[in-house]
């Protein structure tokens, strides 16, 4: 099973999932969310935030590919992104991941649910380097 990351730009944003290629709950203000859904634009204003974040910020998201199909992506808030809007989006995407039916979509995945504060993220990744971090090492496995 191969699997390679790539940055989310314009190119792999048409990979996303048809839902979440248009989904712009989180990029735009409660307003101008409201007039794209409503205008049918969703998809055109995530291409036009995607391209001024890229540049205003550079990366913000990865995609995985697995044996060359789009399997999952993460999309993240830039360094220094004050800490009440980190709240926001963490305390609005657990309200999403509690929802059964995407909780069993995930799950159906192979994936597991998990929602928590950036330092138990970085907590988790620590372990989880310390844990594989050898066994990586040692197998020559490399990132394309």
């Amino acid at each position: 099973m191969a699997r390679r990351y790539a940055p989310l730009t314009l190119e792999t944003l048409d990979d996303l999932p048809a839902g979440c290629r248009g989904c712009v709950f989180w990029e735009l203000g409660a307003v101008a969310g409201r007039a794209a859904v409503r205008m049918g634009d969703t998809e055109l204003e995530k291409e036009a935030w995607l391209s001024q974040a890229l540049l205003d910020w550079g990366s913000v998201g990865t995609v995985l590919y697995v044996d060359g199909a789009p399997a999952g992506y993460a999309m993240y808030a830039p360094a220094g992104t004050p800490t009440p809007v980190i709240n926001t989006l963490r305390n609005g995407l657990a309200d999403v991941l509690a929802q059964p039916a995407v909780s069993q979509a995930i799950i159906g995945l192979g994936a597991l649910v998990q929602s928590g504060p950036p330092a138990e993220l970085a907590d988790y990744q620590r372990a989880e380097y310390a844990k594989w971090g050898e066994v990586v090492r040692l197998s020559g496995a490399r990132m394309n």
